[in-house]
């Protein structure tokens, strides 16, 4: 899509003072409009010569130029057109898009919080705070909002400003900012979901579900703010209310992966509701024929509703998507993992341990595989194997649970209170 800052009628400010060029600007904007791309660079680059002060011209090429894939010249001339026009506010907008579009994130972010300092537009202030947030300039965003925010107290810029304190790791601050965007428009899930974020990280859970609770009797069917209220009962562990929410989540947005990744992982505490999971689980793989995940994931389903022994159609028909799922991707230790195990209850020891071996090969320091390993090659009586891996098991389990504890004990604990 063109996005040039003027239209073919709108090309000149004021009285034309070069006829030609201003017919051959017109002629090349049409062009790139239209995307014919020779036609325009001909055009664009004929007026240039006739008119090599016209900001506009050098916009209009530095987009050409772009959209041809040539970078080098398209910085150039976005470059020309900043030191002719840089301070009119529309080449500030043009010059934001372009440099966005380059992915040249700082660099559009100065243009665009020019460009919302001169227009007081709002939008266009927290276009640049999030654009400085791709560039990994935290202090600009936060400047940037801040100066916005002087003349134009308004949810959009406070919430954008929450985003940046957070990711200048001053999580006391960002909450102030999330929940002012808040009170300002309480109608808004997004802010619910970034204010209950940044509450989850720092393992606010219990305060993160007082808020999303809340955000549901004011914003009814949200697939997100339930999906999020999943995963903070889920972390509090609430499995039951969590296995709920993740169920709900799955009606509102059958399509949406996440629910069916968080549900996955606590299918034990789904025992009472396992008909209804397994059959969202059939239909998310049904829908994704394509998708590896959505077929281990059924797999796992119909693995949790095995009997303790024997090998009935549920393997079966478990082994079979396992095996699709690793022709599809087959550097996954997970499917690898889950393939061992059955293939060991359906007595095949020697391919149980090619599996297992393949799985603990794909995540070397992931304690799982470890254990079935070593009852898999005591059954083959290779007992030195089996020795082993079940002391790698235990070694790694340690290893695992200190990286949980540390981890833990890394984060602080938001205290202030949630208005």
């Amino acid at each position: 899509m063109c996005i040039l800052i003027v239209t073919a009628t709108e090309v000149w400010a004021g009285e034309a003072q070069q006829p030609a060029a201003e017919k051959l600007l017109r002629q090349g904007l049409v062009a790139l409009d239209r995307d014919e791309l020779a036609e325009a660079r001909r055009n664009l680059e004929a007026a240039s010569k006739l008119a090599p002060g016209e900001a506009r011209i050098w916009l209009g090429l530095a987009q050409t130029y772009l959209k041809s894939g040539l970078r080098e010249l398209a910085d150039r001339m976005a470059a020309r057109a900043a030191s002719l026009g840089g301070k009119d506010p529309l080449m500030q907008r043009g010059l934001a898009i372009i440099y966005t579009e380059a992915g040249q994130w700082e660099q559009a972010g100065r243009f665009e919080a020019a460009f919302a300092a001169a227009t007081q537009d709002r939008d266009a202030a927290v276009r640049a705070v999030m654009l400085f947030l791709q560039a990994g300039r935290a202090d600009a965003a936060i400047e940037t909002a801040q100066r916005a925010l002087a003349t134009d107290n308004h949810a959009k810029l406070w919430n954008a400003l929450g985003k940046a304190y957070r990711i200048a790791a001053d999580p006391g601050k960002a909450l102030e900012a999330f929940q002012e965007a808040i009170r300002l428009d309480p109608y808004r899930e997004e802010y619910y979901f970034d204010l209950a974020q940044l509450l989850m990280a720092h393992h606010n859970f219990d305060v993160a579900i007082r808020v999303l609770e809340a955000s549901k009797r004011i914003i009814a069917g949200s697939a997100q703010l339930e999906l999020a209220l999943g995963v903070a009962y889920y972390g509090q562990r609430r499995f039951r209310e969590a296995v709920d929410s993740f169920l709900r989540t799955m009606e509102l947005a059958p399509e949406v992966t996440q629910p069916y990744l968080y549900l996955a992982r606590i299918l034990e505490h789904g025992a009472d509701r396992m008909p209804e999971i397994r059959s969202r689980y059939a239909a998310y793989a049904a829908a994704n024929p394509k998708d590896p995940a959505a077929h281990f994931l059924y797999a796992k389903v119909l693995i949790a509703t095995l009997p303790p022994a024997a090998y009935p159609a549920e393997a079966v028909e478990a082994e079979a998507l396992l095996r699709r799922a690793l022709e599809l991707k087959a550097d996954d230790w997970e499917p690898h993992y889950l393939l061992g195990i059955l293939l060991e209850r359906k007595g095949n020891a020697q391919a149980a341990a090619a599996a297992l071996e393949r799985s603990a090969e794909l995540s070397p320091d992931n304690p799982a595989p470890h254990l079935p390993l070593a009852r898999v090659y005591l059954a083959l009586g290779r007992k030195e194997e089996a020795h082993r891996h079940r002391a790698l098991f235990r070694e790694l389990t340690l290893k695992q649970e200190k990286a949980i504890e540390d981890r833990a004990a890394s984060l602080k604990k938001l205290r202030l209170t949630v208005k």
